[in-house]
Parts: structure tokens; C-alpha cells; sequence
């Protein structure tokens, strides 16, 4: 690896990160565009959503055979792949004629674009001696949070201003640029891992895939089907549950598994990895719900709603670099922990919201999240990979964000139900308390007739109007002060962690 000395670490993980960056991007990008692509191919909304589906389920899948790829080919190698059929799949998706057309290129980017997160980061963490993994997780940080928060902001914008197909062509020439980058400045060191003899593990691999993609199946379309009340939402069940036991005792007895879960046994990797599937559930979540808020409560449009996003996000940026330099000359846990209390602050005050709130409070509450989770995030990151060999670097960021991508969608699939289920409860307890016999709300709904200049009917709708939205109101409020209380939930895995100390740092960059 000498070769990597002559080259600036962080040249390197400005390449790296340029293609990980729009890959994070593509998580959300689509989001806010469905209903442009669904007319625009002639498709409903629902069928448009297997767009988000698919990719999700083809990306998940790739991230804990990161590492196979990655001995088989070298990492430099494999990143070239990635970044290609990523590029080439973005194309195909942006002039796709048809919802089967475009759902099969979005499987294939998802296969290209999985590898990137875990091998960018084993990049950078080689790159880096270990005194500086705070500041190297720092900058990966801004393409992991920001790019997602971003990305609804730039989807919504072209489709907008341009058309659909837009949000997959602008990876074109983000993507050429970035091969060439890698091509001829990542160094050739970086396939010295390579490997042509390692054997896949095939029934690992099919069972992996019989659990995620059902698994992810089961968490987008449950809500939709009403869960077990669908025979649709049964089936997948069964075949995800079944293939997870085969997978477990695959793991647990087979030969050279798919993933090998002796990773594990490190203790900072084992609790850094449960605590990054917590916050995976809390950022995704949040990321979807906290939107919905604003638009369907506050009246926000898509637009004033994604700049509250990208004003938060201006935070993060911001934050990212102070979090790095921060966790090298501090205990990292007590940066994680300062994290997850500006979080808890901002959580608590917005789940005390009302629907008179005003800009500046929404844009200040949300900032104190993320800049929480970036502090969070940052020295959490280090904690997880203190202890991890380069041997095993891939194969630990792989299932690492594997970790974190399961969190986010059940994080999803689990804000969007309790959206409906707890607005549901919450009308119902409202309405049962509503008494039409009281001199109280007849005074009301006279003086709102008086207000309407109407008649009985058109005030009654207004009054259930209302209702029905402090019932929303009140289900949002309860989701937040349950992601209020995951996130004081990862704080004893945060504490049970080992401190590196300072030599065991130079150590390990003696020793690498």
C-alpha cells in the first residue's frame, strides 16, 4: 500500500465519495417525482412506488456481498463496476418507456449503486491511520446524510422545471466524471486484496435474497394491504420468516457463509452496528414523516417544505467537520452522547408543536436534530470500526450499512402505519368527547356559522375538518416522541463500547 502515501488521503476520499454521494441521493430523489413518473408512463401511484421498492430491496442485497465482489475483483476494480452499471442502469431508468422497463433498470441501479456506501468507506478508513478515522468519518458523513435530506429538494425541482426523466439523467455526467476520478487517481494498492480463487457462498446468497426481499416487500406494501388482514402480505411473510431461519442456521453451521458473523465478536462492532440499526430507524422515519407534517398539517407546498430540509441541512454540512475534529481529540462517546441529547432536545420540542407554529421554529427544532444526528453519527462511526482489522474492513461495512438500511425501512413502514393507526384512535377518542348537547359547542357552532355565512351541514364539515386534523396532528406528535425515546435507547450501547486509547491508535496505523 505504499503507493497510497504518494497520494493525499483526502483526495481520495473526495474521489470515493463523489459517487457515494449520488448514490444516497437516488434513495430519496424519486420520492417526491412518482406522481410525475405515474402520468407520465401511465401507471397509478401505487404501482409507481415498486420504483422505491425495488431498488431498495436490489441495493440491500448487494451491501453484505460487498465484500466477495470486492476480493474478487480488488476494491478499485469492483468501485469501477459499480460506478458503470450505476451510471448506465441511470440512463436506462431516465429512457425507460414503460413501468416494467423502468422498474428492472432501477433493480439494476440498485445493484450497481449497493456497493458503493461500504466500499467508499473501507477505502477511506484504509486510506486514514486510525488517530484521524473521526475526521475521515466526518466527511463520509456529508455524502451518507446530507445527499438524503437533499434529495427530495432536487427531484421535486426538476420534475418541476424539466421533466422526470431528468433526476436519472443528471447521473451521467456526475458518473463519467467520477470513473475517470477513480480510474486514474485511485490507487492500484487498492486491488492488492484481490482474490480470484474465493468461492461464493450460492445458498447463503438466495437465502439472503428470499429474506430481504420480501422482508422489504412486506414493510412497503403492509400498510397499503391493511398487513395480515391480506392474504398478498401473508405469503411474504411466510417465505421471509422461513428464510430467515435457514439463513440464521446457514450462518450459524455452514462453510465460508455469506456473512460471517464471527465479525460479531468484537464488542465495539457488535453494539456500534445494533446502535447505527436504531438510528437507522430514526433518520429514515423522520426523513419521511417529518415532511408530511409540514404539507398536510402546516400547509407547507413541496417546495417551502424542502427548503426547511435544505436549510437543516446547511447545519449538518456545517457540523460534519467540527463533529470529525472532535472525536479525535475527545472520548468519542461523549460526542455521540452530546449528539443524541441536541436530538432528544429538538425531537421533544417538536412533538410540543401545534399547527400555529412558525418557519423559524420548524427550521430550528429540525436543525437541532440534524445536527445531533450528524454529532451522532460521526464519532458512532468510529467506535464501530476502532477494532476492526483491514482484513475484515469490507466485509464489516458492508453488513454494517445493511444494519442501517433494514432500520430505515422498518423505520418507514412503521411511521407510516402508526401515522394512520394512531390519527384513527386519536379521532375517535376526540369525537367521543365531542358532546353536540353542550351549551359549549353549540355557542361554537353558531358563531362558526355566523363566521361561514352558512348553513348547518357545511358547519358540521368544518368542525369535523378540524377534528380530523388534530387527530393527524396529535399521531405525527406521537411519532416523534417515539423516535424522541429510540434514540435514548441507543445510549447504553454507546456506553458499553471500549474507548480506544491513543496508543492503541498508533498501533494499529504502526501495524497497518
Amino acid at each position: 500500500m505504499e503507493d497510497i502515501k504518494k497520494i493525499s488521503p483526502w483526495f481520495i476520499a473526495a474521489v470515493v465519495m463523489l459517487p457515494t454521494g449520488i448514490e444516497m441521493l437516488d434513495t430519496t430523489v424519486a420520492n417526491v417525482s412518482l406522481p410525475y413518473i405515474a402520468g407520465g408512463l401511465a401507471a397509478s401511484v401505487d404501482e409507481s412506488t415498486w420504483l422505491l421498492t425495488s431498488y431498495i430491496i436490489s441495493n440491500a442485497v448487494m451491501l453484505p456481498i460487498t465484500y466477495w465482489f470486492s476480493d474478487k475483483l480488488g476494491k478499485k476494480n469492483y468501485l469501477l463496476a459499480s460506478v458503470f452499471v450505476f451510471t448506465a442502469s441511470s440512463v436506462m431508468c431516465g429512457l425507460s418507456t414503460s413501468l416494467s422497463e423502468l422498474i428492472f433498470f432501477r433493480i439494476l441501479q440498485g445493484i450497481g449503486g449497493g456497493g458503493l456506501a461500504p466500499l467508499s468507506q473501507a477505502i477511506m478508513l484504509e486510506s486514514f491511520p486510525k488517530e484521524k478515522h473521526g475526521e475521515a468519518m466526518g466527511f463520509f458523513g456529508l455524502g451518507v446524510l446530507v445527499a438524503p435530506i437533499i434529495g427530495p429538494y432536487i427531484g421535486g425541482w426538476l420534475s418541476d422545471n424539466y421533466s422526470w426523466h431528468w433526476i436519472f439523467f443528471i447521473n451521467f455526467p456526475l458518473g463519467v466524471f467520477s470513473f475517470y476520478l477513480i480510474k486514474y487517481f485511485i490507487p492500484e494498492s487498492f486491488n492488492s486484496n484481490r482474490n480470484k480463487k474465493i468461492s461464493m457462498d450460492y445458498i447463503g446468497l438466495l437465502l439472503l435474497i428470499l429474506f430481504i426481499g420480501p422482508m422489504q416487500i412486506v414493510l412497503d406494501k403492509g400498510q397499503e394491504n391493511d398487513w395480515f388482514n391480506s392474504g398478498f402480505i401473508i405469503f411474504f411473510f411466510i417465505i421471509m420468516a422461513v428464510s430467515f431461519v435457514c439463513l440464521l442456521v446457514w450462518l450459524l453451521k455452514g462453510k465460508n457463509p455469506i456473512i460471517d458473523l464471527k465479525i460479531f465478536r468484537d464488542r465495539n462492532y457488535a453494539l456500534g452496528t445494533s446502535a447505527l440499526f436504531i438510528r437507522g430507524f430514526i433518520f429514515y422515519a423522520y426523513g419521511v414523516i417529518y415532511p408530511l407534517f409540514l404539507e398536510k398539517l402546516l400547509g407547507y407546498n413541496a417546495t417551502l417544505s424542502g427548503k426547511v430540509c435544505m436549510y437543516a441541512g446547511i447545519g449538518v454540512i456545517a457540523v460534519m467537520p467540527i463533529a470529525g475534529w472532535l472525536t479525535e481529540k475527545f472520548n468519542p462517546k461523549i460526542i455521540a452522547l452530546t449528539g443524541v441529547v441536541l436530538s432528544c432536545y429538538g425531537l421533544w420540542q417538536i412533538a410540543g408543536l401545534n399547527l400555529n407554529a412558525d418557519f423559524g421554529t420548524i427550521i430550528l427544532y429540525r436543525a437541532c436534530v440534524g445536527i445531533g444526528s450528524g454529532l451522532m453519527f460521526i464519532p458512532l462511526n468510529t467506535i464501530v470500526y476502532s477494532f476492526v482489522g483491514n482484513t475484515n474492513i469490507t466485509k464489516c461495512t458492508g453488513v454494517a450499512n445493511l444494519a442501517r438500511s433494514i432500520g430505515g425501512s422498518i423505520g418507514i413502514s412503521a411511521a407510516t402505519t402508526l401515522a394512520v393507526r394512531r390519527s384513527d384512535l386519536h379521532q375517535t377518542v376526540l369525537v367521543n368527547h365531542t358532546d353536540t348537547l353542550t351549551r359549549q359547542f353549540n355557542d361554537y357552532f353558531n358563531t362558526v356559522k355566523s363566521q361561514l355565512h352558512t348553513g348547518d351541514q357545511t358547519a358540521y364539515q368544518f368542525l369535523y375538518d378540524k377534528v380530523l386534523k388534530q387527530a393527524n396532528l396529535l399521531a405525527y406528535l406521537d411519532i416523534f416522541k417515539l423516535l424522541f425515546i429510540l434514540f435514548i435507547v441507543t445510549v447504553p450501547f454507546i456506553l458499553l463500547t471500549k474507548t480506544i486509547t491513543k496508543k492503541q491508535k498508533k498501533q494499529n496505523s504502526i501495524s497497518k
